[in-house]
């Protein structure tokens, strides 16, 4: 689905594109009028609950099942005999490059937002927003 975020306050457009949901600083500074506000499409890997973090890991496992037919359809188009005879290998592989693949950028966010969160003056911003009980 594609998503058009814009700032609560003034109505400026900040981000649009397909919908995604990720690890990432929840809040937002609007270049149109300054204000902060929180983007509920990002969290701190932190603030997720054990429930949203397996949800997260799922979607990416899921993704890389998806996308992963990627691979044997791309061999097919290119040579069908060969892509018939070996799909279950071609597909194992493009289903574990697609997962190296997002591993990678999963552990990057995730090292990332720990980063964030070792800092006090992030958190105390995060609690004002409400979005941190220590």
């Amino acid at each position: 689905m594609h998503v058009i975020k814009r700032c609560p306050h003034c109505k400026r457009i900040y981000e649009q594109g397909p919908e995604q949901r990720g690890i990432g600083t929840p809040l937002r500074s609007c270049e149109g009028c300054g204000s902060t506000f929180v983007d509920t499409h990002e969290n701190e890997w932190e603030l997720l609950g054990p429930l949203g973090k397996l949800s997260f890991l799922f979607i990416s496992i899921w993704t890389a099942f998806l996308f992963g037919i990627a691979f044997p359809a791309l061999c097919y188009a290119i040579d069908k005999d060969a892509a018939e005879d070996h799909f279950l290998g071609l597909y194992a592989c493009g289903v574990a490059a697609f997962a190296l693949i997002l591993w990678v950028m999963n552990t990057r966010d995730i090292r990332e937002s720990r980063q964030r969160m070792r800092d006090p003056d992030y958190r105390a911003r995060l609690r004002r927003a409400g979005l941190l009980r220590e």
